[in-house]
């Protein structure tokens, strides 16, 4: 998946303010860790 710096930014935005209202988080802290690349 390709997304351009104002959709991923726009993305994380909406992912961090969901967390901040359900403290949940949409996926896995995995997904997040590889998205992050701190799985290495």
């Amino acid at each position: 998946m390709i997304l351009c710096n104002h959709e991923f930014i726009k993305y994380l935005i909406e992912v961090l303010q969901n967390f901040s209202r359900t403290r949940t988080v949409d996926f896995s802290q995995e997904f997040y860790k590889k998205l992050l690349h701190l799985d290495h």
